[in-house]
C-alpha cells in the first residue's frame, strides 16, 4: 500500500466517522459539536480526495479545500459540489457560534452526507 492509498483511507474512514458521530450529537441535542463534526467530516472527504488524486494541499487551509470541491464540481458539473461545502463551512461556524436550529442542522446534515458520499464515491 502506497502513502497517498494509506492517507486515502485514512480520510475516508475518518469521514464516515465523523457523520456516525454528528448523526448522534444531532439527537443528543447538541448542535455546535453537530456543526463542528460535519465540518471535519467533509475536510477529511476532501483530503480523501487530493490523497487519491495527489492534489496537494497544506493542512486544514479553508481557501485551499474550497478550491479543490469548486475543481471537483466544475470537473462533475455539478454546483451542488460547492454549494455543500460552504453550508459545511457554516455548520464549522455554528460550533462557534451556536445560531443554527435543529431542522436547520439537520437539513444540512443531510446534504454533507451527500457529499462526504459523492467524493468518496470516487476514491473508494
Amino acid at each position: 500500500m502506497t502513502t497517498s492509498e494509506s492517507k486515502t483511507q485514512m480520510h475516508a474512514g475518518a469521514a464516515w466517522q465523523l457523520l456516525a458521530e454528528a448523526d448522534h450529537t444531532l439527537m443528543t441535542h447538541d448542535l455546535p459539536l453537530t456543526g463542528e463534526k460535519l465540518w471535519q467530516a467533509t475536510v477529511n472527504a476532501v483530503k480523501a480526495l487530493c490523497a487519491d488524486r495527489g492534489w496537494e494541499y497544506a493542512g486544514d487551509d479553508h481557501i485551499q479545500l474550497l478550491h479543490f470541491a469548486k475543481r471537483l464540481a466544475v470537473e462533475r458539473e455539478d454546483e451542488n459540489i460547492k454549494l455543500a461545502f460552504l453550508i459545511a463551512s457554516h455548520c464549522h461556524a455554528n460550533s462557534k457560534y451556536d445560531w443554527m436550529e435543529f431542522d436547520d442542522l439537520d437539513d444540512n446534515r443531510i446534504r454533507i452526507r451527500r457529499l462526504v458520499e459523492q467524493i468518496l464515491a470516487d476514491v473508494e
